[in-house]
């Protein structure tokens, strides 16, 4: 499954490059990047689906995944829809932010719930320094419309511009936080999860901004580091389920 993967994250790679030297981004090949990246949310679904009998060796995380990857892949076929068949490049805000919406506080169940063998230590002063970290990310996308005079943008839009990035930011420090107190189990998965989300708080930040003064187009270096984020997501899932399904129900991920 893993080379599947990296072959498909080179075509975007590939893609974007191309799409960056073609005239007119609002062609057909720049609507079908989104649609065919979304085979980061499709593939590990199946996947997961496919390992659904084996929950009780998969702890209560797979259905979360399932979940999350459901949700993700209904909100890239929303925004496709409204790419090619009613020619929007970028439908935000949108129905499909419903969806996209439901990913994070399916991303926060999971990371609560990740058994590393080791209890972990939230204290005050750590939870204080990531919702300062979260806040600074969301502060500085949103007070980027005053900075560039687009500051008559409605609510709703400027709303979202705070919460993904915010939201992103704070999946990330969390993850961040448990990466540092339990480095002896559940390393790998650890590392993976923190790297999407670090990758996704900085694709929230740039679609902000380039939304915000017109310069968004898909297929862009923007829609690349989502589908790098997500890439890296897959193989977290993939990394839990072949460890789960190779070992007891009681032993805690490992370090590597």
């Amino acid at each position: 499954m893993i080379p599947v993967y990296i072959i498909i994250l080179l075509i975007h790679l590939l893609w974007t490059i191309w799409l960056s030297v073609t005239p007119g981004h609002t062609q057909p090949f720049n609507y079908y990047y989104n649609l065919s990246s979304g085979l980061f949310f499709l593939l590990p679904l199946i996947h997961s689906l496919h390992n659904l009998r084996k929950t009780a060796t998969l702890g209560r995380s797979l259905p979360l995944w399932i979940t999350t990857f459901a949700s993700l892949t209904i909100a890239q076929l929303i925004w496709s829809y409204y790419n090619i068949f009613a020619n929007i490049p970028a439908p935000f805000p949108g129905i499909g932010d419903i969806f996209w919406l439901l990913y994070y506080p399916c991303q926060f169940a999971i990371l609560l719930s990740i058994d590393t063998g080791v209890k972990p230590k939230l204290s005050l002063g750590t939870i204080s320094t990531f919702l300062f970290l979260a806040l600074i990310f969301a502060s500085y996308t949103t007070s980027f419309q005053f900075f560039t005079g687009n500051q008559a943008q409605p609510l709703l839009v400027n709303l979202l511009s705070f919460v993904y990035p915010f939201a992103d930011a704070l999946l990330a420090a969390l993850s961040l936080t448990l990466l540092q107190q339990q480095r002896a189990n559940g390393f790998r998965y650890l590392s993976f999860l923190t790297t999407a989300y670090l990758l996704t708080t900085v694709g929230d930040v740039l679609f902000a901004h380039s939304t915000s003064n017109q310069s968004y187009w898909n297929g862009n270096i923007v829609d690349f580091i989502f589908a790098l984020a997500h890439f890296v997501l897959a193989l977290a899932v993939f990394q839990l389920i072949n460890h789960r399904t190779q070992n007891p129900v009681n032993q805690p991920l490992p370090a590597s």
